[in-house]
């Protein structure tokens, strides 16, 4: 039985009675005020948009010796990559919230960029502008709008022995996402999905995760899947979740086969619900390289077919677009 958060809890709490667990809604509050081992602390905002040719990612991240800024827009089809990033050693580039649902406004700028990621009722307003020596113009400005009433995946997850070690983690799948991204003499009109990751945790050293994400209409029905695991002690519950016009259900612990990043991945999971292949069309393949810190992702995109069986209801993948990444850092 995974453990399901229902009233509001702090993390410090969390970490003090061991009550970790998932929730449909951001009630585990971020106080990082009374966390112990700040310096080994890792905070991230990170959005990503899908369309039937590109994707798009946006983040702001602050891992204590390092403050990052990235903008990415790749061709799946193609492999054409633009990408904008800013990284700055020891030095702390922008505040991030403390809860992703309240309105906010992330925002920094210097002489040849400026970025904003705003939240405001159920929306979140996505902007970039910059330019270097590769691009007098790089400009995003989109919309990415949820369901009124929307869960959302959260969850506060242990590391076996490691005390004081810990993820907040908050996903949500449900963004309709339309606007413009302008590089250079390129326009491209966006339509598609959007997502984002919001992690917060003190992280060992040593970690990998399986991650993945895909979302479509299907027959008028706003279908979202996350899928989570790899990272840390899991037993107390999985970020695993079916969305369906913004109502979340719970699945039990899903493995994800891969022979190769270029053969069909199989998932399947404990309880028998799941059944579902995906077929991979792109590896977004990552890796920074410091020796000593060393971030190194397969992020594979694909199409999802299979079925999800849930309260005795069918829910069928038939080429949904998404990816499953599988990464490995030392951080």
């Amino acid at each position: 039985m995974q453990n399901e958060i229902i009233k509001e809890i702090n993390v410090s709490k969390v970490l003090k009675n061991k009550n970790f667990g998932y929730s449909k809604h951001p009630l585990i509050i971020y106080d990082k005020e009374n966390l112990k081992r700040k310096h080994r602390l890792k905070e991230w905002n990170f959005y990503q948009i899908l369309t039937d040719d590109y994707c798009l990612q946006l983040n702001i991240a602050d891992i204590k010796y390092a403050s990052l800024i990235t903008v990415d827009l790749f061709n799946l089809h193609t492999k054409e990559r633009y990408s904008f990033n800013q990284t700055e050693i020891l030095k702390k580039i922008v505040t991030l919230d403390n809860n992703p649902e309240v309105d906010s406004n992330i925002y920094y700028s210097n002489t040849d960029k400026l970025i904003s990621f705003e939240v405001k009722d159920n929306k979140r307003f996505l902007r970039f502008e910059g330019k270097n020596n590769k691009y007098f113009k790089y400009k995003v400005d989109l919309i990415l709008t949820s369901p009124i009433y929307c869960d959302s995946m959260n969850i506060i997850t242990p590391f076996k022995n490691k005390k004081n070690h810990f993820y907040l983690n908050y996903k949500n799948n449900n963004f309709i996402a339309v606007g413009k991204v302008e590089i250079n003499d390129l326009s491209i009109d966006i339509n598609g999905y959007g997502l984002l990751d919001w992690g917060r945790g003190v992280w060992p050293y040593r970690n990998n995760w399986i991650w993945g994400s895909f979302t479509k209409k299907i027959n008028n029905d706003l279908i979202g899947l996350n899928i989570g695991y790899g990272f840390g002690d899991i037993s107390r519950a999985s970020e695993n979740m079916l969305f369906v016009n913004g109502i979340c259900y719970k699945l039990g612990y899903l493995d994800v086969k891969i022979t190769s990043y270029n053969e069909a991945y199989v998932i399947s999971d404990n309880l028998n619900q799941v059944s579902l292949k995906m077929r991979p069309i792109h590896d977004n393949y990552t890796c920074t390289n410091f020796k000593i810190v060393k971030m190194e992702c397969h992020q594979v995109f694909g199409f999802l077919s299979g079925k999800i069986i849930i309260q005795n209801n069918e829910v069928v993948f038939d080429n949904v677009l998404g990816f499953i990444e599988k990464c490995n850092n030392r951080w």
